[in-house]
């Protein structure tokens, strides 16, 4: 769909149904912002175990629509 957004976030909404946390919210904005690397390491290892497990659950859904030789690619 090309209209579509096709970040992690919105993929993951609109295939899997699983709302994700934007990273804005983690680490702010403007004067607000915290680097990742400061943040809680509870914090940051959540929101990094909640990014692989969406890309994993995706690749696992697309992957039948790629071409063969590009499956390779995922596994």
């Amino acid at each position: 769909h090309p209209d579509q957004r096709h970040g992690l976030k919105a993929l993951a909404m609109s295939h899997l149904g699983l709302p994700m946390d934007e990273y804005e919210t983690l680490v702010g904005k403007g004067k607000q912002h915290v680097p990742f690397a400061q943040l809680p390491i509870d914090t940051a290892a959540q929101y990094a175990v909640c990014d692989a497990a969406a890309c994993l659950r995706l690749a696992h859904r697309f992957v039948g629509q790629l071409k063969p030789s590009l499956q390779t690619l995922l596994y």
